[in-house]
């Protein structure tokens, strides 16, 4: 695996990251190494005056306080449901946590003179990591107010499907799955972050190190079928294989052999050395055994097919054709009429019995062919969209 895929191993953890942020308060280290953070329990100010409720003698200042764990008694008190008080205190605690957040952003005062403030990939290390411990504390803060509980409605509202793809475990599975992703994905970042410290290449061999004592820890904590299927849903081996089937559809039974084989590969070279010419070597010999098993297992067309989704090209005129919602045959009768082309003008190039001026004849009787494909395939308005790209004219130069 290139430097660059062993980064792309952190990817798929920032669906889980904000959902596992609050499993941290379970892992901190012991009080001498680095005591647990003070968790502040007093809110922004509460209002003053608030204007009593019509028909009864309640008044908002009854429940009001400055300290969150008096205000959630109070709510509960007046017998306010207890969905209804989360939902005001994780608002509350929001609103709080945005103003430090944005004092934390805009240190310096705005100057309409310089540019924008950058976001969040171009901020420095040091706001980056307090970034982090801001949305740690916010997450500890809640945990300690509302139970560890939240950490799922947290995840649900932040994180989109990061709860659906561990709906199958447990709710205790899932919380101390949300643990040990964070703590790892922590100590991987670590690793990194010393890295560009001293403008080095990461140490492999504690990546590779980690890489292993994480898995092992989830093979200790799932049953190998809860296991198998987690991975199936959240491992880097699946997101990567997700990314690469444009265009395939595979079935569900296709999917889990081709996750099964790559994933095989993957224990074997997760985390690879880039100077290690030798062990690169072996892994693109059993990178070629694991296509071949691949393409034993799913037949020479549809193992085509799947060659194909992963071809840049067809990935272009895929999304052009799901743009203008065009037939999800054309994409693919474009590309498999470009592939014969290519590799007829191949052959061409090298007949020895051809002129140059032939050989050009040829190349532009080609380029007429394909230009005629594109347009009666694609229809005028995608066809404009493809010219205006610049594609036009260099379709079979590539």
């Amino acid at each position: 695996m290139k430097a660059r895929n062993a980064i792309i191993l952190l990817l798929f953890l920032n669906l889980l990251s904000l959902a596992a942020l609050i499993g941290l308060w379970q892992t901190q280290r012991s009080a001498k190494a680095d005591p647990p953070p003070v968790i502040p329990v007093q809110r922004a100010a509460p209002m003053e005056k608030l204007p009593a409720h019509r028909g009864t003698n309640f008044n908002w200042q009854q429940v009001e306080s400055a300290d969150y764990r008096a205000y959630i008694a109070n709510l509960r008190a007046i017998g306010c449901p207890e969905e209804t008080i989360r939902d005001i205190v994780i608002a509350d605690v929001t609103k709080l946590f945005a103003a430090r957040k944005k004092a934390l952003l805009h240190s310096e005062p705005w100057k309409y003179w310089q540019p924008n403030q950058p976001d969040g990939a171009q901020l420095t290390r040091q706001r980056q990591e307090g970034l982090q411990k801001l949305e740690q504390e916010r997450h500890l803060l809640l945990a300690a107010l509302l139970g560890p509980q939240v950490e799922e409605e947290l995840a649900r509202s932040e994180e989109g499907d990061a709860l659906d793809r561990l709906q199958f475990l447990s709710p205790t599975q899932r919380a101390e799955i949300l643990r040990l992703e964070s703590r790892f994905k922590e100590a991987r970042q670590a690793v990194y972050n010393e890295a560009e410290e001293y403008g080095s290449a990461p140490d492999w061999k504690r990546l590779k190190a980690l890489h292993d004592q994480r898995e092992s820890e989830l093979a200790q904590t799932l049953s190998p079928g809860d296991l198998f299927e987690y991975q199936l849903r959240n491992d880097e081996v699946s997101e990567r294989l997700r990314r690469s089937l444009t265009g395939f559809e595979p079935t569900e039974a296709e999917f889990r052999e081709l996750f099964r084989l790559r994933k095989e590969h993957e224990k074997k070279f997760n985390i690879v050395d880039p100077s290690d010419t030798a062990a690169l070597a072996e892994e693109n010999a059993d990178g070629l055994n694991t296509e071949n098993q691949i393409k034993s297992y799913l037949g020479e067309t549809r193992y085509l097919e799947l060659r194909r989704s992963s071809d840049s090209r067809f990935r272009d005129f895929y999304r052009l054709t799901q743009q203008f919602d065009l037939s999800a045959t054309t994409a693919a009768t474009i590309y498999d009429r470009h592939l014969q082309m290519q590799n007829e003008i191949t052959h061409m190039q090298r007949d020895p019995a051809l002129t140059a001026e032939q050989k050009d004849k040829i190349l532009r009787g080609y380029q007429e062919e394909i230009d005629a494909l594109l347009h009666q395939t694609l229809g005028e308005e995608a066809y404009a969209r493809y010219q205006a790209a610049g594609s036009a004219g260099a379709f079979l130069g590539n």
